[in-house]
């Protein structure tokens, strides 16, 4: 097994640590959005469910771009086959696997707009950041809380964050 060196860090220290205050440019979350979209279109093309799309887990090279990591939650589905399980993680696993019901590739979607909120706004869409709360007020949140959108946000990317959250 060879893997390339991501000597950037991952795109959670970026997002908290790489200004003066947390969160990104609209342009750049725009080009990580846009190379985190085309890392799960190739994973869904070969039927793999990546399960646990959170910053921690996006990687960034030396020349800025990013690679999906730690696929360890990933799995393959078969043809005319769902998921069930509860996998993931708290703030990033959408509704469903929340609730416990079936699902295919929509997870990753959701996991895509918690990460595009948490690089605009500078803190993930459930929790504060630091904010200590239980998993289970998280999963609450999750399931049927609205996002908050602040200046930050143009009517695009809230457009975007809305409809990956409703591709369940």
């Amino acid at each position: 097994l060879v893997l390339t060196i991501m000597n950037g860090g991952d795109l959670k220290f970026h997002i908290h640590n790489m200004g003066s205050t947390p969160g990104f440019p609209e342009s750049r979350a725009r080009f990580y959005a846009a190379e985190i979209t085309l890392g799960l279109e190739h994973l869904h093309s070969l039927r793999i469910a990546y399960r646990d799309l959170k910053p921690e887990n996006i990687l960034i090279d030396d020349q800025g771009h990013v690679r999906i990591s730690d696929l360890g939650l990933a799995v393959e589905i078969e043809p005319n086959c769902t998921l069930k399980g509860r996998v993931g993680t708290a703030g990033y696993m959408a509704p469903e696997v929340v609730r416990g019901e079936r699902y295919s590739f929509s997870p990753d979607w959701f996991g895509l707009g918690c990460i595009v909120y948490e690089m605009i706004m500078g803190q993930p869409p459930f929790r504060k950041r630091r904010e200590r709360v239980k998993r289970e007020e998280v999963d609450r949140r999750v399931c049927e809380d609205a996002e908050e959108y602040n200046f930050k946000f143009s009517e695009t990317s809230k457009d975007f964050c809305k409809l990956v959250s409703q591709l369940l």
